[in-house]
């Protein structure tokens, strides 16, 4: 990102900017159909967070969706990477069986 780019100086006033040595994420903008794309990825490449934001009627994009963007980044470079979801579990057998019961018929007792 430019030096004068306004998202890099609030994440850099928010955060620890670092030009090289270990980092925990990096950020890169890039642009998509109608607007950019802000992209967060962690140390080991995985992707935390893909932002679209649209382009205003000037070209750019707006303050608000500036601010809301640069939240999102900083909350994905805070919280943890989150492991791949386990695989959910095959359905159980079921234990009882849902016949009708012919009516009279006594069921319990107290």
């Amino acid at each position: 990102m430019a030096k004068d780019n306004p998202l890099r100086a609030a994440l850099c006033t928010s955060m620890e900017c670092v030009q090289a040595g270990a980092r925990d994420a990096s950020v890169a903008v890039r642009p998509a159909k109608g607007g950019v794309e802000f992209v967060v990825t962690n140390a080991a490449g995985q992707v935390k967070l893909v932002h679209k934001a649209a382009f205003n009627s000037a070209g750019q994009v707006g303050s608000t969706d500036l601010a809301t963007a640069g939240a999102a980044v900083i909350a994905a470079i805070e919280k943890p990477t989150v492991a791949a979801p386990a695989p959910k579990a095959a359905p159980r057998a079921r234990t009882a069986s849902l016949r009708k019961l012919p009516r009279g018929k006594l069921v319990a007792h107290r």
